[in-house]
């Protein structure tokens, strides 16, 4: 499997985080991430090959574009959504010539409205990594204060019954903001209109959302559709 740069210095990220966690509980959690995790592209791969010009795909935290890019090439239409201004720009300027890929500068949410996200501390040391972890939550991987941000929330269900037809698959990545979503959709009608969900969850980052998240994993082995494959990284 071949990581891009971005993927790599996330993992590196992650076990400096475990390594420094003076809890048990958090250096557990990092250790089942790596090992599941390993069969996540080729769960993704094996999705990709179902997708077809009639697919619609929509991303979660798009930032600047390399799952977009693996969508659109097979897919029919991708809705990419990011909310990080600077992440937006590189995808913009990016998306250009994918004439099958609607952006959005907005997160989505189990609800429309407006949410304050943060930028990590060291963002502009090194933006391309570092707007990766924009996010609603404040993570045990920051040294300090995120810059704030307001960003236009989209609702998950309302957004599904505006589309034509079914979604084939939806990729989120965004920090924490995985668990609401998740929690609006598992039970309701409209997790019958996706066909798989790709999501990393964020409890090795986000102490808040442990129990949540153990509760989303429990729920999600009882239930046949969407295809939900919970350690995307």
């Amino acid at each position: 499997m071949s990581l891009s740069f971005s993927s790599l210095a996330r993992r590196v990220s992650g076990r400096i985080a475990a390594w420094r966690a003076n809890d048990a509980e958090t250096r557990r959690l990092w250790q089942e991430r790596e090992l599941r995790g390993r069969s996540s592209e080729a769960d993704f791969e094996g999705e990709l090959a179902l997708l077809d010009r009639n697919s619609i795909c929509i991303d979660l935290g798009a930032n600047v574009g390399d799952v977009t890019e693996r969508l659109a090439a097979v897919a029919g239409h991708v809705h990419a959504f990011e909310p990080d201004p600077w992440a937006f720009d590189q995808l913009e300027r990016r998306a250009r010539s994918w004439d099958n890929v609607t952006l959005h500068r907005k997160a989505m949410g189990a609800a429309a409205g407006t949410a304050t996200f943060f930028r990590d501390p060291k963002f502009d040391e090194a933006p391309g990594m570092r707007s990766q972890g924009t996010s609603a939550f404040h993570s045990i991987l920051w040294r300090g204060k995120g810059e704030p941000l307001e960003v236009e929330v989209v609702g998950i269900e309302a957004f599904l019954s505006s589309l034509d037809r079914d979604v084939a698959l939806i990729k989120m990545d965004i920090e924490g903001g995985e668990v609401a979503i998740l929690e609006a959709l598992l039970g309701s009608p409209s997790a019958e209109r996706i066909g798989a969900i790709f999501a990393e969850t964020h409890e090795c980052q986000i102490r808040e959302l442990r129990r949540t998240i153990a509760d989303l994993r429990r729920r999600a082995t009882q239930i046949a559709a969407p295809r939900l494959y919970l350690d995307w990284h």
